[in-house]
């Protein structure tokens, strides 16, 4: 899939302890949103914080997990049976483990796996009754009414279906994204010679394949790569819906539409606005966008941690995790 999408799974269930060490004292502007939680990891070991800090899940007895969308969280049983379910944000089973693979809710729909590598993908509502059979070999979340959805496997084809799992774009593309404001970034061509164009909901290009990395349209800009001097070196700027260059070419890597790198592979990451201006200066080792106020940035350099930051560049939440993940 598009290396600009970036899942990062979650662990849950709740023990209402506070997280002292490392964390800054909490003001007005962090009282919205207070139950937005964030996936951190420190000694291996992974829970979820809030906003102050606060450890508000953690349990060893989970082997894997997902996200929080929509209230639920997909989680894996310990063991090599171990099995996937969904929680609640008080930890508790609204869908009891049953599933092989399971992605995140996304629009009221679930994806979930049932025969493993060689098994297939459906999708179950909330109350964890199947409304599409599994049928798919990879599938990713609904977006804007639409599922990607692959047959073949790994040399087959990406199209698009509804919620009743009819097809509306049948499968062509070699690599797809989500359909976002409308367009979905699709990809046609295997590895390096292939190309990233656009298309709307009928199927039909927008934006004609021509780059070689394209991202989602975000208040009706995209980022997008092209060939640099060398074949392995690319810059990335921002499209709009007329493939009008809005932002040049001059980022060395980007996610999602404020969080930039320069330098190259070994450099800094800060924030841009829309007329590309440095609204955070490059500084971090990494960097992801924000998310309900707080984005997370890593320092230190290879064993560096992560921390979260506001969108002045403040810390509110000090550098001390392994790993760190979006508030949702």
């Amino acid at each position: 899939m598009n290396k600009f999408v970036i899942i990062l799974a979650c662990l849950m269930i709740l023990v209402s302890s506070f997280f002292q060490v490392g964390c800054t004292n909490g003001n007005n502007n962090q009282q919205k949103d207070a139950t937005a939680l964030a996936l951190v990891s420190t000694d291996n070991k992974y829970f979820y914080i809030d906003k102050k800090c606060r450890i508000v899940i953690n349990n060893p007895k989970f082997e894997d997990y997902n996200s929080f969308s929509e209230g639920l969280a997909a989680v894996k049983t310990a063991g090599e049976k171990g099995k996937w379910g969904y929680i609640n944000k008080a930890g508790k089973y609204e869908i009891y483990p049953q599933f092989d693979e399971a992605l995140s809710f996304s629009e009221d729909l679930a994806a979930v796996n049932i025969g493993g590598k060689k098994g297939k993908w459906g999708y179950i509502d909330k109350a964890g009754d199947y409304e599409i059979y599994p049928q798919f070999d990879e599938v990713e979340d609904f977006s804007e009414g639409l599922a990607a959805i692959n047959v073949g496997g790994e040399n087959g084809r990406w199209g698009f279906i509804n919620r009743t799992g009819k097809y509306v774009i049948n499968p062509q593309f070699n690599e797809v994204g989500d359909f976002h404001e409308g367009l979905a970034n699709v990809k046609i061509g295997q590895g390096n010679k292939g190309k990233w164009g656009y298309i709307n909901k009928g199927g039909k290009y927008v934006i004609q394949p021509q780059f070689e990395d394209a991202g989602q349209f975000s208040e009706g800009w995209a980022l997008v790569g092209v060939a640099g001097i060398l074949s392995y070196q690319q810059k990335f700027g921002y499209i709009d819906k007329m493939a009008k260059l809005v932002i040049n070419f001059q980022f060395d890597d980007a996610e999602g539409l404020a969080a930039v790198q320069v330098g190259g592979v070994e450099g800094n990451w800060g924030y841009i606005d829309r007329a590309s201006n440095y609204v955070i200066n490059p500084q971090f080792d990494k960097a992801l966008g924000f998310s309900k106020g707080l984005a997370a940035v890593k320092d230190g350099g290879k064993n560096g941690k992560w921390g979260f930051i506001d969108k002045t560049g403040k810390y509110v939440i000090n550098p001390r995790y392994d790993l760190a993940g979006d508030f949702y």
